[in-house]
């Protein structure tokens, strides 16, 4: 009994140890997608040229006339946005070189951020694509006018007005005379 136990011992501190590799390289994988994100969606950009300036802090020109629902994603993202400016600020911390951080303790962290990010550009690319009635009315005016208006112009010009229009190039060469030759 004595062996089964010190054998059974060992096996379990050797499948603790594998597991926390396992979950250390997921983590470590996790922490680059973070990395990545950070990377990509931070712009430390000159005001003057960012055309978002326009707007109060990323909201829409006609933000007060969308539904509500659509004006509840902007408040939402502001939310995300502090969460993930926390987390960030926690995960940074933990990944402070003197101490050694178990990755059980990270990965948690690193995966709400991950799920956050993707929420925050669902939200955002909802917020941002969504067409009120107003301008869908708008565009379909302006695609109909633009389809008469080429009707129109194709009807006025008359076949001379056509041909005057070719350029030199397209003018029909004249036929070649046979010369007749006297034998």
């Amino acid at each position: 009994k004595g062996k089964a136990e010190f054998i059974e011992g060992k096996l379990r501190a050797f499948l603790k140890a594998r597991r926390e590799v396992e979950a250390h390289d997921e983590v470590n994988i996790m922490q680059e997608q973070v990395d990545a994100i950070v990377a990509s969606r931070t712009e430390f950009s000159n005001k003057d040229t960012n055309p978002a300036t326009d707007f109060k802090a990323g909201k829409r020109a006609d933000h007060d006339s969308l539904p509500e629902d659509i004006q509840a994603l902007y408040v939402e993202n502001l939310d995300i946005t502090h969460r993930m400016r926390e987390l960030h600020l926690r995960l940074r911390l933990l990944s402070d070189s003197t101490k050694q951080v178990p990755a059980s303790e990270r990965k948690p962290l690193l995966d709400e951020f991950i799920n956050l990010d993707k929420k925050l550009h669902a939200n955002w690319d909802t917020y941002d694509h969504y067409v009120t009635k107003a301008e869908s009315a708008a565009n379909t005016e302006t695609k109909e006018s633009e389809e008469e208006q080429t009707k129109e112009t194709e009807i006025s010009q008359s076949p001379t007005d056509q041909l005057a229009e070719q350029p030199e190039d397209a003018t029909p060469s004249k036929p070649k005379s046979k010369s007749k030759s006297k034998k």
